[in-house]
Parts: C-alpha cells; sequence; structure tokens
C-alpha cells in the first residue's frame, strides 16, 4: 500500500531585499510506503529479501536523478512492511501541471550472496491521478512484470 499527499511549502528563505515579500509555494508529494502482500519467493526457503526503488521519472520515461530514493531491505518475507515517507518536488518542480511525471516504484530481492539485485515487478503512476486537494490516499497497486 502507498500513501500519497500533496502540501505545499516555502520555495525559498526570502533575501534582505525582499523580506516583506509573500513567499512563494511550491507543491510537494508526500509518498509512504507502508507494506506489500503476496510477492513472489526469491529464493528456495520460500521468500524474499524487498527493498523498493522509488523514483520520479519524466516524460521521457528517464529517472530524476535527484527525486529517487530507496526503502530498506526487508528480509525473510512475503508481506513486507515498510511505514517509510519519502516527499518529492524539493528538486523538481511539481507546479507544472500539463507536464507531471510519473512516480515508479520498482521492487527488488537484495540477494545476499550478491551485490546485485533481481526485479521482482514495478509499478508506474501518473502523477495526474493522484487527489490533487492535498488529502492522503491509501491506494493498493499491483506490481507488473520488470521491463
Amino acid at each position: 500500500m502507498f500513501r500519497f499527499g500533496k502540501k505545499e511549502a516555502a520555495a525559498a528563505p526570502p533575501r534582505a531585499d525582499y523580506a516583506n515579500a509573500a513567499i512563494p509555494k511550491r507543491r510537494l508529494l508526500d509518498v509512504e510506503i507502508v507494506e506489500a502482500r503476496g510477492i513472489i519467493a526469491c529464493v528456495k526457503i520460500g521468500s524474499s529479501d524487498p527493498c523498493i526503488t522509488c523514483a520520479l521519472t519524466d516524460l521521457g520515461g528517464r529517472e530524476i536523478k535527484a527525486e529517487i530514493f530507496k526503502t530498506t531491505g526487508q528480509s525473510n518475507t512475503l508481506a513486507p512492511m515498510w511505514q517509510e515517507k519519502f516527499q518529492y518536488g524539493l528538486h523538481y518542480d511539481l507546479d507544472t501541471t500539463n507536464e507531471l511525471p510519473s512516480l515508479q516504484l520498482q521492487m527488488f530481492h537484495k540477494a545476499s550472496y550478491s551485490v546485485s539485485e533481481i526485479p521482482m515487478g514495478d509499478v508506474v503512476i501518473s502523477l495526474d491521478t493522484v487527489d490533487p486537494s492535498g488529502e492522503m490516499t491509501d491506494l493498493w497497486f499491483p506490481l507488473e512484470k520488470s521491463r
């Protein structure tokens, strides 16, 4: 389950010569990775060590480097619990409503015997579908086969 919410924050501290001017607001996206259920087993004992990489992607599908986060890895589970929060929009302008990026979530199995990660699936969520009112929303998304 993923929780989404939008809020506004001050874009920058006021400069001395603009001390009395209003501070412009900037749209931010709060994402909480809560849990997953029924994920695939990646090891013979019937479990996985999942982690999720969360990235904003532009209209061309390229990751926006300053807007990438990763959850901590969970061990030996098919129902991981994260309760981890990330905030997007600090480095990328989410105020342009006609060209909103997407949020890509990729789940990996972090193999303890290897430096590589085994892809388990991904989800691409268009930010156009997120409630613009700023209300927190609990949503479940099925993992698609990794590309």
